[in-house]
């Protein structure tokens, strides 16, 4: 991806750039959301937000090795709560996978999941041989 060398504001305001035309073309669709988290390293960054005047950009490390970056694109902010759901789930998005299986139970979160071979293993209600 040719903005992957980009500061986060500055990839948030390339692509507000280059998605904000579009939008205005085609009135039916109320934004545009470009999420990639493929990129692997350690230590995680601290998480960083961009917060532009015609877009949102998030970087947030996820369990493990992971770095999901989105950037929000909506069509024109009236209101400023009409992107706060997405701007709340994007924040919220690393501690999700954890709180859902503390809540079925499954103690260690993520970690428990990947336990090594050489070690013990718990045992685990979402474990399947």
């Amino acid at each position: 991806m040719p903005f992957a060398a980009m500061s986060l504001p500055a990839k948030t305001d390339a692509l507000a750039d280059l998605f904000g035309p579009l939008l205005e073309e085609y009135v039916h669709v109320a934004g545009i959301i470009v999420s990639n988290a493929a990129r692997r390293r350690l230590p995680l960054p601290l998480d960083e937000d961009a917060l532009r005047p015609a877009a949102q950009g998030f970087q947030r490390g996820l369990p493990l090795d992971r770095i999901r970056e989105t950037i929000v694109i909506p069509r024109k902010i009236l209101l400023p709560d009409q992107t706060n759901l997405i701007a709340r789930m994007c924040d919220a998005e690393a501690a999700v996978l954890d709180w859902a299986l503390l809540r079925l139970d499954v103690p260690g979160g993520v970690r428990s999941l990947l336990a090594d071979w050489s070690t013990t293993r718990q045992v685990s209600p979402l474990w399947t041989p």
